[in-house]
């Protein structure tokens, strides 16, 4: 009889990725199962490139709603809601608008900021420690407001933050002008800015490459086209995993399955509210432009942002809630070359769009926009997905709270928030 490993992870992106990592750098015997044929082939292979404890408001702000309704008739509405997807949101969607409430909204912002600030240290320390391998700057990020309306609402949320330690500077649009040139020719539509001190960029899909090979050298397994048929536990208290490829048994297993992660916690009787949230990019190459963007800036009118990285650009940004269709739609891109035109009007001439690499992932969104990262009702079971947009900013601080709750240790911060069985 094969001995058990000690934990067996569900998912290979960067939640997978990162709790396979933490559980062999505390000496577990432990192995990831991946349906793909690689890791971080999901939502995690062409994001924002971003690590923002900026942004830890979820999208089901007050008045969603209204948004979500104007939607079906606005092909370049930021967030998208499809009709032939509404059948399947009921439940969640009715528990994603009741979630929306200031109270409620307020509450999931400020424990996203928590998880996320602490999750930005975290990551940092992990890119010194693999720096031949990953480029993480710590460059912080720009946000521009065409409106005062808008900024006011996010100067008002970064105060509510700032006691916990969100740092940020208001900068107007001459400060703008000084701390990224490239945007001079967007000047007449920026009112005011706000730079964000705390974030990070860099390559998340190179991140979770980098501390995959970190764990295999530790001694963690990783075993790809291994899609889970059937996950069932003994009485002895072992968990059986019955794969394509072969059957694993272990003391303990790990859901980090992204938006499949419900379907594999029905098993158990155990309802997760998460749904897919479609968010596409585009990554244009760099290589001979005489000019380039210096600084992630985000976009709020869009809710779309602009990243360099090395000798890439990427674009990034829109949400739709259309199920799983994985379809790129071609208004969708559109819309993000739109935003580079409009904020760097002078650059448009390099792209070549027909060589864009388009892409498109589903996010897993929690009905009130926190993640589940915990023990279950089945001992010995545990979840770390939900994350939505902020996948790559709560990655390394998610997998460092589960593993202290699997160690019985205290986790450095209050993992209540986020206990999948709330």
């Amino acid at each position: 009889m094969v001995k058990p490993y000690d934990a067996i992870i569900i998912g290979g992106g960067l939640m997978g990725t990162a709790t396979l990592y933490e559980l062999a750098k505390r000496g577990k015997n432990c192995v990831l199962l991946e349906a793909a044929s690689g890791l971080g082939e999901g939502a995690s292979f062409a994001n924002g490139g971003m690590i923002t404890p900026s942004m830890p408001d979820p999208w089901n702000g007050p008045g969603v709603a209204q948004h979500l309704m104007a939607s079906f008739f606005d092909p370049h509405s930021p967030i998208k809601l499809r009709p032939s997807a509404i059948p399947g949101l009921m439940r969640w969607g009715l528990e994603f608008l009741w979630h929306s409430s200031p109270k409620r909204h307020r509450h999931a912002t400020v424990s996203n900021y928590i998880l996320a600030a602490h999750s930005a240290l975290k990551t940092q320390e992990i890119a010194d420690f693999v720096r031949q391998d990953v480029d993480v700057k710590h460059t912080g990020s720009l946000k521009i407001f065409d409106n005062e309306a808008s900024f006011t609402a996010q100067k008002n949320n970064a105060a509510l933050l700032k006691d916990l330690g969100m740092q940020y500077e208001i900068l107007s649009v001459d400060d703008i002008l000084t701390l990224e040139p490239e945007l001079e020719n967007a000047k007449d539509n920026i009112f005011k800015g706000i730079r964000y001190t705390q974030d990070l960029a860099g390559d998340a899909y190179l991140f979770t490459k980098s501390i995959a090979a970190k764990a295999t050298g530790l001694g963690a397994e990783i075993f790809y086209h291994s899609p889970v048929e059937q996950i069932t536990k003994s009485a002895d208290g072992l968990f059986h995993i019955q794969s394509v490829a072969q059957e694993y048994s272990a003391k303990s297993v790990v859901v980090c399955a992204g938006t499949a992660s419900p379907e594999i916690m029905r098993a158990f009787d155990i309802y997760l509210p998460i749904k897919p949230a479609k968010g596409y990019s585009v990554t244009l190459n760099m290589t001979g432009w005489n000019a380039r963007p210096n600084i992630p800036v985000i976009d709020d009118a869009m809710h779309a942002a602009i990243t360099p990285l090395g000798d890439k650009l990427r674009v990034v940004g829109t949400a739709e809630f259309t199920g799983f269709n994985s379809h790129i739609d071609p208004v969708r891109i559109d819309n993000l070359f739109n935003l580079f035109k409009r904020l760097y009007p002078h650059l448009e001439k390099n792209i070549d769009r027909e060589e864009a690499l388009k892409w498109t992932g589903f996010r897993p969104m929690s009905a009130n926009g926190v993640p589940y990262i915990g023990p279950t009702k089945i001992p010995g079971l545990w979840v770390n997905t939900g994350h939505g947009h902020l996948g790559w900013t709560k990655a390394m601080g998610s997998a460092d709270i589960l593993t202290s709750m699997m160690f019985d240790e205290q986790p450095a911060i209050d993992p209540t928030p986020y206990s999948p069985m709330r």
